[in-house]
């Protein structure tokens, strides 16, 4: 599968689509996450430099999450529809409950792919988390390692995939812990012009 694939809400890589080429990420990152996370071999390579090049300027970043199933997807995307349903149900006591689903199918979609419509199915797309001090921090926004992906990512293939004032776009809420692998060449494209992914595949690739 090609690496400048587009998968959002609209193009999909099928419910089934398994990369052949999955590498499980190195032993000591996923003994700190306490989980397995997996990269296509490229976008796995260009994660391990970037991550060991981030740990020699004391930036301490790991692949949270990698590759997807569209059956773990479809898990996700149920938990937290239920999530939402139970949420909305408290606040709206009074409202009935086909507007309730219809409203947390609606915030659903605006945090969690459908299956099949995730670029972690791809296995292109990772999400990392970050160690402050020596603890988890689960809001990586205001972090040192986030100024140092925001400049230096793309020397690696990697863009921020859904970048704050997009939404519109991307059709997701601002998410600074998720990156897309696509190749240094493009990825440094994307940066410098400015782009989210949707615009750079349409405008200046002209691939629909």
């Amino acid at each position: 599968m090609d690496n400048l694939i587009l998968v959002n809400k609209t193009h999909s890589i099928g419910v089934d689509y398994v990369p052949t080429d999955l590498v499980a990420c190195n032993k000591e990152q996923n003994a700190k996450m306490n989980y397995i996370a997996y990269l296509r071999e490229e976008a796995y390579r260009n994660a391990m430099d970037l991550r060991n090049d981030a740990k020699s300027n004391d930036y301490d970043i790991y692949v949270y999450s990698g590759f997807r199933s569209g059956a773990h997807q479809q898990r996700v995307f149920e938990n937290f529809l239920e999530q939402y349903t139970k949420d909305l149900i408290q606040k709206y006591p009074s409202e009935s409950l086909e507007e309730i689903k219809k409203q947390a199918y609606l915030l659903t979609t605006r945090h969690v792919a459908r299956p099949g419509y995730s670029e972690h199915q791809t296995g292109l797309a990772m999400d990392i988390a970050c160690f402050y001090k020596g603890n988890y921090n689960e809001d990586i926004s205001n972090i040192g390692e986030i100024e140092w992906m925001h400049d230096n990512a793309h020397k690696y293939g990697f863009i921020l995939r859904y970048p704050e004032g997009f939404e519109e776009i991307t059709g997701y809420k601002f998410e600074p812990w998720h990156y897309r692998y696509i190749g240094e060449e493009h990825a440094t494209k994307v940066v410098k012009k400015g782009l989210v992914y949707e615009d750079y595949y349409s405008k200046i690739l002209g691939l629909k």
